[in-house]
């Protein structure tokens, strides 16, 4: 997973940070469901622009939410 962040993520984040956490949670996979994500900047960027409705209809057109 992180090594898929670092090809694809456009945020900078350390998930590093977090090895342990995501470790004991595969570890534990039947157990632990973790739900996460970071939004990209160029939303977050629409948010402050168009405000929260005008980036999920962008977000939705590009397949980002649904």
């Amino acid at each position: 997973m992180i090594e898929s962040y670092n090809e694809i993520g456009t945020e900078g984040h350390d998930l590093n940070k977090y090895r342990d956490l995501f470790d004991h949670a595969k570890e534990y996979k039947e157990f632990i469901k973790l739900h996460a994500g970071f939004i990209p900047r160029t939303y977050a960027k629409l948010v402050m622009r168009e405000g929260e409705q005008g980036a999920l209809k962008t977000a939705r057109e590009n397949d980002y939410v649904s």
